[in-house]
């Protein structure tokens, strides 16, 4: 049962404040106006405001710089009427349906705005939004700690009673069930602490996001720590990854925190960098996302990071991952004055073990069927301005990470039944067709199933 200060949630107002939190502190630098006629709920229209006497650093975007002018999307509406950065953490999926039908009897009309007033107190990156006229806060239910959650014996029921608690605590985008959590309490407010397409429940604390399954898709959880694992064994940065003892409770580290001082570090998805919202976030292609993201690095590391970039893309194609959409790939930055960085692989799984005939969130070359090698060839040649040998290089790197998971998931699909058969041996097929046809190995090819045959049947490729 909902608490009483659950219950009476106050009425939302059409005004809400903007907070950035970051390492120059807590501070108000705007505020979002929505505007509508009685009765024409669906008519709605959302500005955002810079307050007078700001600098630079206190911008809330990359591509929204300190102005006079307010700005103001050309969507109207109760969805997808929010600016960007505002749009990108929006709950979704099973989070956007618990709100909807928590907060019914006091809101009738729950859009995009409504969602930012219950949620946008603590979400991915440097941006807070409260109701007008308050502070953010620290605030949050007590929990129990990430050990006992990750040891139960009934992870997902437990992640159920979290999510209660946690929904509206969670400024998280994503479908698929989740929260964000920390076991850490505190009930000061920041500015007093001076801090300078797939279903799936999600919930969000300070230090951690915690995933699970939902049931279209059974054994994500395994199935997307797999995954991370062939990232991580890739050689490609990846936000570190702990699975709950059943193997139904994926918790993933916060990468928007700096690991020293603990201040919220900016983040902003592809989607938000390319002007889009999430209902747009499979549109377009990754050569436009990439060479969206390259027109933002720093002209000295723009060649190195854009290798990483192709190896992220070229991994996902490998594993076979569907839902590789503009969502799943961002920048960090500490303010917006500061030169971005790529974001860790943070969220990438095996859709073909649902779906045989999956195809990419984008497009490759003009098509959204898995890319053969030497179309990924092509690709990281032209689009990501690479030699022929780094091409070779990344693949080989690819090749050696999956073949390292495919042991993992050989392990899995044994001690973990429901997994086997609920996707595993689907994996192992899906890995098996990325790396004959998307990495060039050749129809024979077939993964390992112990270390000492890492690398033995792979061909010569050509550089």
């Amino acid at each position: 049962m909902a608490n009483d200060t659950e219950q009476t949630q106050p009425a939302i107002s059409d005004l809400l404040d903007v907070w950035v939190d970051d390492h120059l502190g807590l501070r108000k630098v705007g505020v979002l106006e929505r505007f509508r006629e009685n009765g024409r709920a669906y008519q709605a229209k959302v500005a955002f405001h810079y307050l007078d006497g700001l600098n630079d650093a206190d911008a809330v975007s990359l591509i929204m710089p300190i102005r006079r002018a307010s700005y103001e999307p050309k969507v109207a509406g109760m969805v997808g009427n929010l600016p960007p950065v505002f749009d990108q953490n929006i709950p979704e999926g099973a989070l956007r349906a618990y709100l909807v039908n928590r907060y019914l009897k006091v809101i009738t009309d729950m859009g995009d705005f409504e969602l930012l007033h219950l949620a946008g107190n603590r979400t991915i990156g440097r941006i807070r939004v409260v109701p007008h006229g308050q502070s953010p806060d620290g605030k949050r239910p007590v929990v129990p700690s990430l050990k006992e959650v990750l040891a139960t014996t009934d992870s997902q029921q437990l992640l159920e009673e979290l999510f209660e608690k946690m929904a509206h605590h969670s400024g998280v985008s994503g479908v698929q069930p989740k929260v964000l959590f920390s076991d850490k309490q505190s009930d000061e407010t920041l500015d007093q602490q001076n801090i300078s397409g797939r279903h799936r429940l999600t919930l969000q604390q300070d230090g951690y996001i915690l995933k699970a399954a939902g049931r279209d898709f059974p054994s994500l959880a395994i199935n997307e720590y797999l995954c991370l694992y062939a990232s991580k064994m890739s050689g490609l940065a990846t936000a570190h990854a702990e699975l709950s003892d059943d193997g139904q409770v994926l918790a993933i580290k916060r990468f928007d925190l700096d690991e020293q001082t603990g201040h919220p570090i900016g983040f902003e998805d592809m989607a938000s960098l390319s002007a889009l919202t999430a209902h747009d976030k499979y549109k377009g292609s990754y050569e436009e996302m990439v060479k969206t993201m390259a027109a933002m690095l720093a002209p000295q590391e723009r060649r190195a990071l854009m290798v990483e970039v192709f190896k992220s893309i070229a991994l996902s194609c490998a594993v076979g991952n569907g839902d590789a959409h503009l969502k799943n790939f961002g920048l960090l930055y500490e303010d917006p004055t500061i030169t971005p960085r790529l974001a860790p692989v943070y969220d990438v799984c095996c859709t073909r073990a649902y779906l045989d005939s999956d195809q990419l969130a984008l497009t490759l070359g003009g098509s959204k069927r898995f890319p053969k090698r030497d179309a990924l060839v092509k690709f990281g040649r032209i689009t990501c301005k690479m030699t022929g040998k780094e091409v070779h290089r990344v693949l080989e790197d690819i090749a050696t990470g999956i073949e390292v998971a495919a042991l993992e998931l050989h392990y899995f699909c044994e001690h973990y039944p429901e997994f086997n058969l609920a996707c595993g041996e689907r994996m192992l097929k899906a890995w098996d067709i990325g790396m004959r046809y998307t990495l060039g190995m050749g129809p024979d090819y077939v993964l390992p199933a112990s270390l000492e045959y890492v690398g033995t049947s792979r061909p010569k490729m050509a550089g």
